[in-house]
């Protein structure tokens, strides 16, 4: 008579609890990793409704924080009151990349490779990254200048600039199919680096609202003694109503234009000008013209058109009205 462990009857059942025992432990892996994947899908839905929530804050609080701009107020007290709605304005596009991007996140986790949900996760984290040192910057910026703007002038690396520029918005560009081309200079030039970056990073929104699937390149060069920056995009070009609206945001409705003000405002702070050239179906050029600190500039304010073959081309030099 045979052992038990030697029967066919026992080599059976050893053969039947394998598969059981192996199928037992593949399920309550997948349990595991549902409920898991159930924690993080109602975190993200979480964080997005917060994302959402914020952005419609920022955007009554920028609303309200401009309309008693436009209200006749001293200088200082509009300063105050712009510093504000300057960080508002700006914090506006990474927030609204970053819902955009939890939302992707969550509809593609369950149907997505891990790889592909890594890789989503490691873009919201650096996004989430440049986020905050953009934040802590701009906090830093409006302490010191709680009393109004107040320039601080010096020789800048303007390589530096686009460094931050590619940082802060290269993912941002990106998730709309964007692809950021910065062409690498080694010009400097004496000027607030700040109230600079402030105006790049509102060209930089604007370009990346008008393109979808194209590039945006960003580059500069010194013409008749003045620094040039470009902001060039290969997007759907602008109208006589939009270009007038950036060149002359005062005169809009109530609410509008307020990166185009921003940009009016912190021009005439630092000897600069805007052109536009927009060529409709083919993009948009827009350039920053800085005159030297020391040289003594008067801009005429008076906003002119001029009619080329195949485009239009609207310039306003001086304070934009």
């Amino acid at each position: 008579m045979p052992y038990l462990y030697n029967t066919w009857c026992f080599y059976l059942i050893i053969s039947l609890l394998i598969p059981a025992a192996g199928f037992i432990v593949f399920k309550l892996k997948v349990l595991q990793l549902e409920k898991t994947n159930l924690q993080i899908n109602q975190l993200l839905l979480s964080k997005i409704a917060e994302f959402e929530n914020n952005t419609q804050r920022l955007k009554a609080l920028e609303k309200a924080v401009q309309s008693h701009g436009q209200q006749p107020v001293k200088e200082d007290r509009w300063e105050d009151d712009q510093l504000l709605a300057i960080l508002l304005h700006d914090i506006r596009s990474p927030l609204r990349f970053l819902s955009t991007i939890s939302k992707a996140v969550v509809k593609d986790f369950e149907i997505g490779s891990t790889e592909e949900n890594h890789e989503h996760l490691i873009k919201l984290h650096q996004s989430v990254g440049a986020l905050r040192s953009f934040v802590e910057e701009s906090y830093f910026w409006v302490r010191n200048n709680d009393k109004g703007i107040h320039l601080s002038i010096k020789r800048i690396r303007l390589q530096e600039v686009f460094n931050k520029m590619e940082t802060f918005y290269g993912e941002f560009l990106s998730y709309n199919e964007n692809q950021l081309i910065i062409a690498p200079t080694t010009l400097t030039w004496e000027t607030d680096q700040h109230v600079l970056c402030l105006i790049v990073r509102n060209l930089l929104d604007n370009a990346n609202k008008y393109t979808q699937g194209g590039k945006v390149y960003l580059s500069c060069y010194i013409s008749r003694e003045r620094l040039c920056i470009q902001v060039k995009d290969s997007g759907q070009g602008l109208n006589e109503r939009q270009i007038q609206a950036i060149l002359q945001p005062c005169q809009q409705p109530e609410g509008a234009g307020m990166g185009s003000l921003v940009i009016a405002r912190m021009l005439k702070k630092i000897n600069g000008r805007l052109t536009v050239t927009s060529t409709p179906g083919k993009g948009s050029i827009f350039t920053i013209e800085l005159a030297p600190v020391a040289m003594e500039v008067e801009f005429s304010p008076v906003a002119s058109w001029s009619l080329l073959p195949d485009y239009k081309q609207k310039y306003l030099v001086g304070e934009l009205v």
